[in-house]
């Protein structure tokens, strides 16, 4: 559909602007790692950490293709980018995707999308047990870049009040988020002290594992501008 095509163009834009350092080797094989299945584990989600234009998208869209044509079949493996379009940062949006796309990688004729955002949010944890249940090992992967542009009704940009704090054996999720919060207040002076972002303040209190991804250097950026 229309929303897919909206992702898969922006992943693709992204992708093609990638520019492999040494350092990615160790990002990709963090990624993997995280996202492959023994058993019926749990597992944290992981957090890929870094500034507006340090790279996480175009790292995260390069995986991505690169993890769509090796994983196994059975691999349930969906990107929403948040940075896409401005409907990509509507909670309801993100969920409805989400739900939708679960119902037809595992055949879960039963159930239904809800139509409001309070029912997405009470269904997600439903819809990911239901579907870690058709496979096992489950092998479930949600990539959410740009966690902390995402905005609920009646909710701050950014809050997690969706996100399950008892996540289903073999789902992954994967985060992107900036680590500071870059909104100065009226009072507040450029140089001021530096407040931790309220998404990663949250992931951080879950003791979420980090993946953190340093500003790229200015041989890196000469590279893409030639």
């Amino acid at each position: 559909n229309t929303f897919d095509e909206e992702h898969a163009a922006f992943a693709a834009s992204r992708s093609s602007e990638f520019v492999f350092v040494p350092s990615d080797a160790k990002h990709n094989e963090i990624l993997d790692q995280h996202s492959d299945t023994s058993d019926a584990d749990t597992k944290l989600p992981l957090v890929v950490l870094g500034e507006r234009g340090s790279g996480k998208s175009a790292l995260l869209a390069s995986w991505l293709n690169r993890r769509q044509q090796t994983k196994s079949k059975d691999e349930f493996l969906f990107a929403h980018f948040a940075g896409c379009s401005p409907r990509s940062q509507q909670l309801r949006h993100v969920l409805y995707r989400l739900a939708t796309a679960l119902i037809q990688f595992f055949n879960l004729r039963e159930m239904k999308v809800p139509k409001t955002e309070e029912g997405l949010r009470w269904s997600l944890n439903r819809f990911l047990a239901a579907a870690a249940k058709k496979h096992f090992p489950a092998r479930i992967v949600i990539v959410i870049d740009g966690v902390d542009l995402i905005q609920g009704d009646n909710a701050q940009q950014g809050q997690l009040h969706w996100l399950p704090t008892d996540i289903p054996p073999g789902v992954r999720f994967i985060l992107s988020t900036v680590e500071f919060d870059k909104s100065l207040t009226p009072h507040s002076k450029a140089g001021s002290v530096r407040h931790l972002h309220r998404t990663y303040t949250e992931l951080k209190r879950r003791k979420c594992p980090e993946m953190k991804l340093d500003p790229l250097g200015v041989e890196v950026r000469h590279g893409i501008i030639n």
